[in-house]
Order: structure tokens, then C-alpha cells, then sequence
């Protein structure tokens, strides 16, 4: 602290102490592997400290129950991983919802890894293996997109697979006029325009047909 000034009167500045620290990367707690399947998820967890290890089963499959699943690793820090397969963007949501880091896995290369197979593979072995390249430093990792960048793959998709259907069902409905005799290249609009004037032309000589005979049916005026 620096002072200056008279005896009667003393100014004192405070002169600001910046203390640096560094930031230690918090430890793993705990370690887990799921497997995601459409009525249930399987998981395996391993807690470094102790070395405990526990596997069960979450189901249904959705956000709620996987949520209230979380919960008993609140206030502790864990990594978990899961193969990106159908259903692994809620999965990811709520681990990093509740603080936690997650990592994706590569399904064609993590099956590699694997192996030939010695015995059936269940979903309690791919939890394993997950959980054993996740340990070693190797995991092949998929990229997890930003949200918004999911939001437009699933958009291009979706239209994607709607242009497939639409395509798929003009295909089958020509097949099946050709079946009926129908001349090939005749477009759907044209036979509509074609349809819709001949449909014009029926229903205007009946109405011209009912005026004729409402008019003779009349009583002619004196």
C-alpha cells in the first residue's frame, strides 16, 4: 500500500496483487458403456476409485427414465460412451445435460476391434468392449455434431426419404397402369386436363339436356 500527502490528511492507494492459479483437470469418478437398443438400454459402470462395477439394464428406452438413471451420479464426475446407432442423440442430450462427458464410437470400427468371434455377442460384451477401448486411449471416435447441425441433417434427410417415397409410389402407380392397358408417356396432369374437360363436356349436354325438357314440360302461357 503506497501513501502520499500531508501529515493531516494521507491518501493511500491499494496496489492490486493478481495471483494466478491453474486449473487442474478434474479426475474421472466414474466410467460407463451403453448400449442402445429401441425397448431398452444396457450399461455397464466402473468406479476407479474402488474398482466396483455394476450392469443392469434401463427401460423403456427414453429420455425420463435415462434422466432419473443419471441422478445417482450426481456430484461426481463421469465419462461414458455409446456406439452412434439409431437413438443416440437423447442419449447424448441427457448425459451432457447432467454434466457428464460423453463419447461417441464409430460402430464399424469399434466391431473391428472386436474381432473374430469366439463366442455370441450380446449387448453385456459390446458394453465391455466399449468400456475396455475407452480405458485404454482406444476408443474410435465419432464426431458429435452441434445441434444445430443435427437439426439440418435431420431436415435433409427427411426430405430425402420423402423424395424416395414419392418417386417409389409414381413408379408403382405407372407399372400398374401399364398393367391396364394405359399408353405409356401420358403424363398424370395431362390426363387430369383431359379427364376434367371431358367430365366438363358430359355434365354440360346433361344440363342442356334438363333445360330442354324443364322447358317442355312447362305450360305454355295463354
Amino acid at each position: 500500500m503506497t501513501c502520499g500527502g500531508a501529515s493531516s490528511a494521507q491518501v493511500c492507494y491499494a496496489t492490486p496483487v493478481v495471483k494466478t492459479v491453474e486449473l487442474e483437470e478434474v479426475p474421472m469418478q466414474i466410467v460407463g458403456a451403453l448400449d442402445v437398443h429401441r425397448r431398452q438400454i444396457t450399461f455397464k459402470t466402473l468406479e476407479l476409485a474402488s474398482g466396483e462395477s455394476a450392469r443392469g439394464r434401463i427401460s423403456p428406452a427414453a429420455r425420463e427414465p435415462l434422466r432419473q438413471w443419471l441422478e445417482r451420479f450426481a456430484g461426481q464426475q463421469g465419462e461414458f460412451v455409446l456406439e452412434g446407432t439409431t437413438g443416440w442423440r437423447f442419449v447424448v442430450e441427457e448425459i451432457e445435460r447432467a454434466g457428464h462427458v460423453v463419447r461417441l464410437a464409430d460402430p464399424a470400427e469399434t466391431a473391428a476391434r472386436r474381432g473374430r468371434k469366439r463366442r455370441a455377442k450380446t449387448d453385456d460384451a459390446d458394453c465391455e468392449l466399449q468400456l475396455r477401448l475407452l480405458l485404454a486411449g482406444e476408443l474410435p471416435e465419432a464426431w458429435i455434431p452441434p445441434a444445430q447441425i443435427l437439426e439440418l441433417r435431420t431436415r435433409v434427410r427427411l426430405r430425402k426419404t420423402l423424395i424416395d417415397q414419392r418417386t417409389a409410389w409414381l413408379q408403382r402407380l405407372r407399372a400398374q397402369l401399364f398393367h391396364q392397358g394405359v399408353p405409356p408417356g401420358l403424363k398424370a396432369a395431362h390426363r387430369c386436363r383431359a379427364g376434367c374437360a371431358r367430365n366438363r363436356r358430359v355434365v354440360s349436354r346433361r344440363t342442356r339436356g334438363r333445360r330442354a325438357l324443364l322447358a317442355d314440360a312447362r305450360p305454355a302461357r295463354p
